[in-house]
């Protein structure tokens, strides 16, 4: 019979380095992208980031702490605190970066004329600036208070050792976190509803696309048309743009609930060591692991270079 230590490493091991693979070819694509040179793109590497560095930590600490280290020894637990601090950081910036992201779309969507000059370079460094710092500021606790986030060995999962401030901590971290998950959904929302308010005002996209193709036919005779056909094709792409950072947005955001549900509630109905480490570490890496494919699947400039991916 297979131990629990080797399930839970190749649990770790195989989602991990699918997840570090696809946020580390995420994030050189989107550095060299033109189209990604602007706020949403500085926020998606923020995203990556966290992706890549939550993977990272499982593949690195986690997966060797369960094969060959052991807990009682002062190196171990002052590395391991380290890379929980670490990890309460990086799943911060993943839930401000959404919340951002959620934000800059809804900028672009019902201010698409002034979204430029809103989210021009100083307001892009104020964001991200603003991510960076307010996760830093859920890390104080962790540094200065008292509070503790750790792997256990025995435990075979990333949990809150139980104290007055991780107590609190650990139902503020729920409620907080799910709190930015609805800001985000309500966005995201309302962004659908302006969608849907554009649609019924310009017809469909397939519409506009057979509008656009017959128009093209008649460019020889007629180069008015040709500029008129030009400019609907381009609000076109601009309409399909919007509708897929939508979808992308809206499923990330649905990941986050879900697993922040599985970590703090779910976990409470397992009945073994096994599935409270699926249920809680096993679905906060997976998340990361989801959120980079989501962020590939949603972006054709992005995908492009992987052929199961081109469609």
């Amino acid at each position: 019979m297979i131990s629990e230590k080797i399930i839970a490493v190749l649990c770790y091991f195989v989602i991990c380095s699918f997840g570090f693979t696809i946020n580390l070819y995420c994030f050189f694509k989107i550095r060299k992208l033109k189209d990604f040179k602007n706020c949403f793109g500085y926020i998606c590497i923020c995203q990556v980031i966290s992706n890549i560095v939550t993977c990272t930590i499982f593949l690195c600490w986690a997966c060797p702490s369960i094969l060959f280290l052991k807990e009682d020894t002062a190196t171990y637990e002052f590395i391991n605190l380290i890379f929980g601090k670490i990890s309460i950081l990086i799943w911060n910036l993943n839930m401000y970066s959404h919340i951002a992201a959620s934000f800059n779309r809804f900028i672009a969507i019902y201010f698409p004329i002034r979204y430029t000059r809103i989210f021009d370079r100083k307001t892009v460094t104020i964001i991200i600036s603003l991510i960076w710092f307010l996760s830093f500021c859920h890390v104080v606790p962790y540094i200065f208070f008292g509070c503790i986030y750790r792997f256990s060995i025995d435990d075979l999962t990333w949990n809150f050792v139980s104290n007055k401030c991780t107590d609190i901590l650990s139902s503020l971290d729920l409620y907080l976190s799910l709190s930015n998950v609805v800001i985000s959904l309500f966005l995201d929302i309302l962004n659908f509803i302006k969608l849907g308010i554009h649609a019924k005002k310009s017809g469909s996209i397939r519409n506009i696309g057979v509008v656009t193709k017959s128009q093209i036919t008649m460019v020889v005779t007629n180069a008015q048309n040709k500029n008129k056909s030009q400019t609907q094709k381009k609000t076109s792409n601009v309409y399909n743009n919007r509708i897929r950072f939508f979808f992308q947005s809206f499923v990330q955001s649905l990941i986050i609930a879900v697993e922040l549900m599985s970590f703090h509630i779910f976990v409470k109905y397992a009945t073994s060591k096994i599935w409270a480490m699926i249920a809680t570490s096993c679905a906060w890496a997976l998340c990361h692991t989801l959120d980079g494919v989501i962020l590939c699947f949603f972006n054709k400039e992005i995908r492009s270079g992987i052929p199961c991916f081109k469609f």
